[in-house]
């Protein structure tokens, strides 16, 4: 047979069986990569509010995310409300947007107008850069006031030239406007969240 023919045969079969290779791996590890991820989630919602347990609140219904909510990467929200006085104790905001890189996944939780906790579920981003960003920005944005960007972006930067060695004021960048963006919004819908209950 011609080596014209042989080769791109060759090269065929070679790329169809790691195809289907990968397409098998993929089928096998994504329930599990999934129930880690609502395991996750569902430890975040008092996580990310620093509670051990619900005693004495009550959990919404998970909400879908619209509007504003949605267009910066919400998906949705649950509230705990206290039980003794139907008060609005704080909100878990779920979340998913892109950075350098898609699939960033995390919570937020936000009480008493202030962002208490943040997690990070998962996300595809460079783990020195993005991925450094995401893993320390809890620390960046506990007992910030949650609607205020100068505040924000102070505590960001703060963190940022006390605990990353050579870093900017952008470093991140595309993550961090991403979720910048997210966490306003999220501090906007709690105000409205708080007001209307």
């Amino acid at each position: 047979m011609d080596k014209r023919i042989k080769l791109p045969l060759f090269l065929g079969s070679v790329c169809l069986i790691a195809s289907a290779a990968l397409a098998g791996v993929n089928a096998l590890t994504y329930p599990i990569i999934s129930q880690r991820e609502e395991d996750a989630r569902n430890r975040g919602y008092l996580e990310t509010l620093n509670l051990e347990s619900g005693a004495g609140l009550t959990m919404s219904d998970v909400q879908t995310a619209t509007g504003d909510l949605a267009a910066a990467g919400l998906t949705g929200y649950v509230y705990f409300v206290n039980d003794d006085d139907q008060t609005l104790y704080g909100a878990v905001y779920n979340g998913e947007t892109s950075g350098w890189e898609a699939g960033i996944k995390f919570q937020v939780g936000i009480a008493a107008g202030l962002f208490t906790g943040y997690n990070n579920i998962a996300n595809n981003e460079t783990s020195t850069i993005g991925g450094l960003f995401l893993t320390s920005l809890g620390d960046m944005i506990e007992g910030v006031p949650a609607s205020d960007e100068t505040a924000l972006t102070d505590a960001i930067n703060a963190y940022v030239s006390a605990n990353v060695a050579g870093a900017t004021a952008n470093f991140a960048g595309v993550t961090r406007g991403a979720m910048v963006a997210a966490l306003l919004a999220c501090g906007v819908h709690y105000a409205s969240l708080e007001a209307s209950l």
